[in-house]
């Protein structure tokens, strides 16, 4: 009997949410203040033109322009004329998209995925964007994962395009790609401080191995990912300490099971009890 096996695909890509999603009309009287954010903004304009100001640059899109900002990259946009745009706003997993640090162009055939990006989500999403992004109670079928994936399509080409540019002069290297890693999983750590998170969900969140992950966070910072999230809990716990909040309440507030079992972390990190601990200080 024929042997079937498994190959595991990775997503180099992955987007997690919309933020927001706008058709907005511009005019040479409105401007856009300067922002920046945590999270992926595409602009695309429909007609007319716009002026992007990003990457310390200041550079024109005409009607079928494009333009990718980073996140915390501060940028705004205006018109000296009627202009119609197209923001989308979106979390996504993948530190190799930080090759993006100048303004970003389409080419001929990435302008057809932004155009059947665009279509997908006026078929599928209330506009205009108020408060949140609200699917329309008609929307096609499996409409939002094909919003997903046509955004993880678009993204792809770009990196194919930017990856294989004779203008590029350098792109990170491992090294550098494994210490942005590093840090997105610190900064997934820290973030969960006050609730739960498992290996299992951060090797989900950024498509890598629970070994490979834990070998390589090891090599940076000479502890498991776990160990150090649990040290993380503990460096918290010793300001909730100082506050005068009881061993039950911290327990309860940094998620632990039991109280019992905050305290034994306490002391096979810090090599005291809580009790003892603040006593101390």
């Amino acid at each position: 009997m024929r042997k079937y096996y498994n190959l595991e695909l990775r997503k180099i890509v992955s987007v997690t949410d919309l933020k927001t999603v706008e058709n907005d009309s511009l005019n040479k009287e409105f401007h856009f203040p300067t922002e920046s954010h945590s999270f992926y903004e595409f602009v695309y304009v429909l007609s007319g033109e716009i002026v992007c100001e990003a990457f310390d640059k200041r550079f024109t899109l005409k009607n079928g322009g494009f333009n990718l900002t980073l996140p915390n990259v501060p940028h705004r946009y205006f018109a000296d004329s009627d202009a119609q745009i197209f923001i989308i706003c979106f979390n996504c997993k993948s530190s190799v998209l930080s090759v993006f640090d100048n303004p970003v162009f389409l080419e001929d055939g990435e302008i057809g995925i932004m155009e059947k990006l665009i279509a997908e989500i006026e078929n599928s999403f209330e506009l205009p964007f108020k408060e949140r992004v609200i699917l329309k109670k008609d929307a096609p079928i499996g409409a939002q994962q094909i919003v997903e994936n046509t955004i993880e399509e678009l993204l792809i080409h770009l990196l194919r395009t930017k990856l294989s540019s004779n203008t590029v002069k350098s792109v990170k290297s491992k090294t550098e790609l494994q210490t942005a890693l590093v840090n997105e999983i610190i900064s997934m750590l820290k973030e969960s401080v006050y609730n739960r998170i498992t290996l299992s969900k951060i090797c989900r969140s950024l498509f890598y191995s629970s070994p490979y992950l834990n070998n390589l966070f090891k090599e940076h910072k000479k502890t498991t990912i776990m160990k150090y999230y649990a040290k993380l809990k503990i460096d918290e716990s010793k300001k909730l300490l100082e506050q005068g909040l009881s061993v039950q309440e911290i327990s309860d507030k940094l998620c632990f099971d039991n109280p019992n079992y905050f305290a034994k972390t306490f002391k096979s990190i810090t090599g005291v009890t809580p009790s003892k601990y603040r006593q101390k200080n």
